[in-house]
């Protein structure tokens, strides 16, 4: 027969119990108003500007930028584009545009990616998909690292991008390079025979 295990149990000061009274003594010295406190002010820098450029803060090797936040709410739409692309050894390319109707309005997924599709309007971003083409998760090269497998791979992939009246202007965005390339907005329903070129 195994043994009674004897557990703790704290003495009682009166009607509190020893584990409210050490709380009660850890809590008490933030109660005071007397405690002093210390403001630090970090720097606002600009867009754009490396971290060696910002007094009291260390070079990194990275560039602060601001980059607008997903728009919300989403846009929501029944009637859906799709944007047959292509990776291929550094360089994008648009195959197709098709339609897609999904029958009921759908909001538009918040996903990561290294990608993205971003519609604007004149200067306002309207909506963003972001995506990641197929095989395209290995590192950067660096010095004496890895092997940039994304410069020797040709992938494709069809990102689905709602249809809006909205927009001057769609661009596909590579993050990791931060390469702009411009796409036909409006967009209209084109299945091309060759391989169509996003404009730089």
């Amino acid at each position: 027969m195994l043994p009674r295990l004897n557990f703790f149990r704290p003495a009682l000061f009166g009607s509190v119990t020893l584990a409210t009274l050490i709380t009660l003594l850890a809590v008490a010295p933030f109660a005071r108003g007397d405690v002093k406190r210390k403001t630090v002010n970090l720097p606002r820098p600009d867009a754009g500007a490396t971290s060696s450029e910002i007094a009291g803060i260390p070079d990194a090797g990275f560039r602060y930028t601001r980059t607008p936040a997903d728009p919300d709410p989403p846009i929501k739409s029944a009637k859906q584009w799709i944007f047959d692309l292509r990776y291929q050894q550094g360089d994008v390319f648009l195959v197709n545009t098709r339609t897609l109707d999904l029958g009921v309005p759908s909001e538009t997924p918040r996903v990561m990616g290294r990608f993205a599709l971003e519609l604007f309007d004149h200067a306002v971003l309207v909506e963003r998909v972001r995506f990641d083409f197929p095989f395209l998760g290995a590192p950067a090269a660096r010095s004496g690292g890895p092997i940039a497998l994304d410069q020797h791979v040709t992938s494709t992939i069809g990102v689905v991008f709602p249809q809006t009246p909205r927009g001057t202007r769609l661009e596909l965005v590579d993050r990791s390079t931060d390469e702009r390339w411009q796409l036909p907005w409006p967009a209209k329903e084109q299945i091309s025979s060759g391989d169509a070129g996003a404009q730089p």
